[in-house]
């Protein structure tokens, strides 16, 4: 696409962690042109080309504002992994009915491309999954995490909308997101005393630095890259490595024992974790990135433990060099 001094580009859930990063890099690499943030919230960049538009993505003056922009682009990165204000029927409809919405007014703007964040949680959590999981693997509909189960009805929203109405969609499913700002159920894993695991499984967590990921997308508006692609850095790191890196105490527990104490913590609220989280963390999908390796050109610039790494020293907590 270039350059172009007059692009015009809305990022919906924009004043989040990625969408940060997201917007920050569109403003360097489009010196002249305009970003548009969508969010309940307001953005914490101050830029004069950055103009924030607080509102529900459900609402109808989405509608309105992309008419009255005509963006060529739209990046939607509306996704809510948890939140105890809120019930999942509420989420449903934010994730869903939000995602028509935005594509129903992007259309009605005449945008040129849509680029949906989805996420690797897609493929599932379960026993049988292919070591490295590649795009064409099929997705999940039996979820027991909320978040995974809207993002597999969330594509099959936007592909059947985009297929239908000839609209240029690019899908990517990352896996787990770290970064200086990220703050989400993942990362709180890690944010205790001791870690814990499952005895006798290993448990590959698998990361993506926020900053790649936000380059494969500018990217794929660049060259004009549609279809799906699954995003994560090289490599994995072990839920007993991730207690090493940062000089922490490891200790296993049986399926049994763990999924009762996360039971009790939880209804005593002292952990956001269910019994259901088990599966979510002994299965951790790793995803294969050949596909995306040979279409574009962008060269992840972090491994799996440097993203992890990179995301403890940004959080205060401690690192150990074992290498």
């Amino acid at each position: 696409m270039g350059n172009s001094n007059n692009i015009q580009i809305v990022v919906t859930g924009g004043a989040g962690s990625l969408g940060i990063k997201l917007i920050a890099q569109l403003l360097k690499h489009y010196p002249k042109g305009g970003i548009h943030c969508l969010d309940v919230g307001e953005s914490s960049i101050q830029n004069p080309r950055l103009t924030s538009h607080r509102l529900d993505i459900r609402s109808s003056k989405v509608l309105t504002i992309m008419k009255e922009i005509q963006p060529q682009i739209v990046f939607h990165l509306v996704g809510i992994m948890s939140n105890k204000e809120m019930t999942e029927a509420e989420i449903y409809d934010i994730e869903i009915n939000g995602l028509h919405n935005a594509l129903q007014a992007s259309l009605a703007a005449g945008i040129n491309h849509f680029i949906f964040v989805s996420s690797g949680s897609v493929y599932g959590y379960k026993a049988g999954l292919p070591r490295y999981i590649p795009e064409s693997q099929a997705l999940e509909n039996d979820h027991i995490i909320t978040y995974a189960k809207n993002k597999v009805a969330a594509e099959g929203v936007a592909s059947k909308f985009c297929t239908k109405h000839m609209l240029n969609l690019t899908i990517f499913r990352p896996c787990s997101i770290l970064g200086k700002n990220c703050n989400n159920v993942i990362s709180r894993w890690f944010d205790r005393d001791i870690i814990i695991g499952l005895k006798d499984t290993m448990i590959p967590f698998s990361f993506v630095w926020d900053e790649d990921l936000v380059q494969c997308m500018i990217e794929s508006v660049e060259r004009e890259i549609f279809g799906s692609y699954n995003v994560a850095a090289e490599g994995w790191v072990t839920m007993e490595e991730i207690a090493e890196i940062q000089s922490k105490r490891f200790i296993t527990l049986n399926q049994k024992v763990l999924g009762r104490i996360i039971g009790l913590l939880n209804r005593l609220s002292i952990t956001e974790y269910k019994r259901e989280h088990l599966d979510f963390i002994k299965y951790r999908p790793v995803l294969n990135r050949n596909k995306l390796d040979r279409i574009f050109a962008y060269k992840f610039q972090k491994t799996s433990r440097e993203t992890f790494e990179y995301f403890l020293k940004w959080h205060g907590m401690p690192v150990e060099n074992t290498q």
